[in-house]
């Protein structure tokens, strides 16, 4: 799910922050990101092994001038060199946990964020990745790990509309060999507009109507 940019001095948090979707994996409800929430997730990267392999960066929406709405987050995981094993069962236990706190995790393997920094510093321009994600086999029943290549730009429509929208180069929350979050992390976070979790439950439109654009319009019950 993605959104246009909010404005908390004139849209009410209620009015997208109890919009959920369901998840295919589990069925598992999936709320809006909320800045307690979003800390807590990623304190308890430490906590799965060999997570301390890599760094670890904030990118999309989440780290955006205009971090609230979204429902996911967008995390890179950074090193010159893996073993696919490894990787994929961290970015497989990194997703679970999520899920268990019922927010999804959009992991990405990359062996150096100045491929999206750069990408970031030219908006405009259009540039090659290589990635490497986690999906989930239905058929099988179980995480797999596949190579994807692709041509992104940051420039898209909300950066058209508003002017003021924009893109921060990647946020590293977590260093290789480390068990905190760093600072600047915490900061960004904690500065953020994203809202606590203790205003869900207060949310004012049913999701899926609101995700189709549809403008008619239900309280929740």
């Amino acid at each position: 799910m993605t959104s246009l940019p909010f404005n908390v001095d004139e849209t009410p948090y209620e009015m997208f922050i109890d919009i959920s979707y369901v998840h295919v994996i589990k069925n598992t409800t999936i709320h809006c990101i909320t800045k307690d929430v979003l800390l807590d997730c990623l304190n308890s990267i430490s906590t799965i092994e060999n997570s301390n392999l890599y760094d670890y960066y904030l990118f999309g929406k989440l780290n955006t001038s205009c971090p609230f709405p979204t429902w996911d987050i967008d995390l890179a995981l950074v090193n010159s060199t893996t073993d696919p094993t490894v990787l994929l069962n961290v970015m497989k236990n990194i997703k679970e946990m999520g899920l268990t706190k019922n927010i999804n995790f959009d992991l990405k393997y990359l062996t150096d964020i100045n491929i999206i920094a750069n990408g970031y510093n030219n908006p405009d321009s259009s540039y090659n990745i290589v990635e490497k994600s986690i999906a989930y086999d239905l058929s099988a029943n179980e995480y797999v790990l596949f190579d994807n290549t692709k041509t992104n730009k940051i420039t898209d429509k909300r950066m058209e509309i508003f002017t003021d929208f924009v893109y921060h180069a990647p946020l590293i929350v977590k260093k290789k060999g480390e068990n905190a979050l760093t600072n600047e992390a915490v900061q960004f976070i904690n500065n953020s507009i994203l809202p606590s979790s203790t205003l869900m439950g207060s949310g004012k439109f049913e999701s899926r109507q609101l995700r189709r654009g549809k403008e008619e319009k239900t309280e929740n019950v």
